[in-house]
């Protein structure tokens, strides 16, 4: 799985030293991921569209969810499978930023990949970032995948939850 820029952001900040110490380094735990919103063309996305969906990762294990994303050009990307949510806490131990990827469609057409990280910062401000690939297995960015599509920036419209597992 591609390490988004998020995730290497929370670990380079949780590892930093500070006067007390170094941080303990952020841990991945289960977590659900619910959500949606918009994000506009602008400074920090190539692309804009509107998206949400939903993933899991259950204690017992297993994954499940969908996510969605449709552009202002018209192209559709349906994320028909989870194969991996990895949900990050900090010193705060509130699941903050979260990784998902598995396979969908491209308007419409197999052989596609993806992958969402999620940056919760509560009601206000939340990230969103989307890499869809063709791809011949549920890891996109492995090496050998070609981006079709890839959006990421601020949310416009909208709101993005991490919330604690479910059972």
């Amino acid at each position: 799985m591609k390490r988004s820029r998020w995730v290497v952001a929370l670990a380079l900040a949780a590892c930093a030293g500070h006067e007390a110490g170094p941080a303990a380094p952020p841990r991945d735990v289960a977590c659900w991921i619910t959500g949606g919103g918009q994000i506009e063309p602008g400074d920090g996305a190539l692309v804009g569209g509107a998206f949400g969906g939903q993933a899991k990762a259950f204690e017992r294990g297993g994954f499940e969810g969908a996510w969605t994303h449709v552009t202002f050009d018209g192209d559709c990307f349906d994320g028909r499978t989870v194969s991996e949510v990895v949900c990050l806490v900090g010193p705060g131990e509130e699941p903050s930023i979260a990784v998902f990827h598995g396979t969908g469609t491209w308007n419409g057409h197999d052989g596609f990949a993806y992958q969402v990280t999620i940056l919760d910062r509560g009601e206000h401000d939340d990230e969103h970032e989307l890499v869809v690939c063709e791809s011949d297995d549920d890891d996109c960015g492995d090496g050998g995948d070609v981006v079709v599509y890839e959006v990421g920036d601020t949310l416009a419209r909208g709101n993005l939850q991490i919330h604690s597992p479910r059972p």
